[in-house]
């Protein structure tokens, strides 16, 4: 039980760290339109809020779209509570705090195989920073990461989205907008 209590204290912690560690080595890099627009590999990444049931239900059909069009989609929802009784058809990749170690490795396939994805465009769903997701963006080998604005989370993302919010609170229409704007940077980063 104490070990458990001092690891929800440091992970947070130490990812925080290992995130700026990451994020300070690597260079930004200059945004460029896809070389391949038809061959685009997009990665989301979220987190499950119970309160928001219809949110897993939008990203569904987010990814539907996407598909029609050609495109590779791959999501990975991040689960705050391991205990969150998730519906049987979860269609899309979970991970937990528990999956990951205090050094931020991981035997999860699923999660080892959405950090190696080459993705052309990596985008955070959140208005609310998470020191696990900060850490699996900055690990992520993507081409774009792109998420909501943050003067603390500049060195994570190339592209930040704006004017949504306040950061500390994550509603049905924030997340509508959201989901806008990623289609809108996914049409101008195709051309």
């Amino acid at each position: 039980m104490t070990f458990t209590r001092l690891n929800d204290i440091f992970k947070p912690k130490l990812l925080r760290v290992y995130t700026k560690y990451i994020t300070s080595k690597s260079k930004k890099k200059h945004l460029v339109a896809s070389p391949h627009p038809n061959c685009l590999c997009i990665g989301l990444i979220y987190t499950y809020n119970p309160a928001m049931p219809h949110q897993t239900d939008a990203i569904a059909q987010v990814v539907q779209k996407l598909q029609t069009e050609q495109q590779t989609i791959k999501v990975l929802c991040y689960l705050p509570d391991p205990n969150t009784q998730l519906n049987q058809n979860m269609p899309f990749d979970t991970i937990t705090k528990d999956q990951i170690n205090l050094v931020g490795k991981s035997k999860h396939m699923a999660f080892n195989n959405f950090l190696k994805t080459p993705f052309t465009h990596l985008y955070h769903l959140d208005t609310v920073s998470n020191a696990i997701l900060d850490y699996t963006i900055a690990k992520c080998a993507a081409m774009h990461k792109i998420g909501h604005y943050q003067t603390s989370r500049q060195h994570l993302f190339d592209i930040m989205f704006k004017d949504l919010v306040s950061p500390s609170t994550q509603t049905p229409d924030t997340f509508s907008k959201m989901i806008d704007k990623m289609f809108h940077y996914i049409q101008i980063l195709k051309i």
